[in-house]
């Protein structure tokens, strides 16, 4: 018989019962073993991922049904800070005109030592006609405090 070729092994011959030694049984038993262990470590690995599963799929339900709510509360309770925020970027207009988001930025860093988001807060002083913008020559939008209007 030839080892290097697989195919040309021959089967291997069970032995009849009577036949059997004790050697035989253990190391049948052995084998018996860990394929069962096997198969219960693959089973067990299984019913893990699923709980694991319908785990996420609840909690995505839940996030689902309560999580515009809870975002809607959250937005709220942070309104007064993002409002305070938007103050000061009111004020930075208002002492220095003309500036882009990037100098916004750099200037509310430089005075209250902290970063914030400044360019949604831009876009609501814009939204609510406190401030105008104006395209510069540098093609990037200038903010100005919008002028007060004379009454004649």
């Amino acid at each position: 018989m030839n080892d290097l070729d697989g195919a040309t092994k021959e089967p291997k011959k069970f032995k009849s019962p009577g036949q059997l030694t004790l050697f035989d049984l253990a190391e049948n038993h052995k084998q018996l073993k860990r394929a069962v262990s096997r198969l219960q470590n693959d089973v067990q690995s299984f019913m893990t991922k699923a709980d694991k599963a319908e785990k996420r799929a609840f909690q995505m339900e839940q996030i689902l049904k309560g999580g515009i709510k809870q975002a809607h509360r959250d937005y709220a309770a942070l309104r007064p800070k993002l409002n305070v925020i938007k103050e000061r970027v009111y004020q930075i207009i208002l002492d220095r005109q003309g500036l882009t988001y990037f100098e916004i930025l750099d200037e509310y860093v430089r005075r209250f030592r902290h970063k914030a988001h400044t360019d949604p807060r831009i876009r609501e002083l814009f939204a609510e006609g406190r401030i105008i913008k104006v395209q510069g020559e540098d093609r990037l939008l200038h903010w100005w405090p919008k002028p007060k209007e004379t009454s004649q």
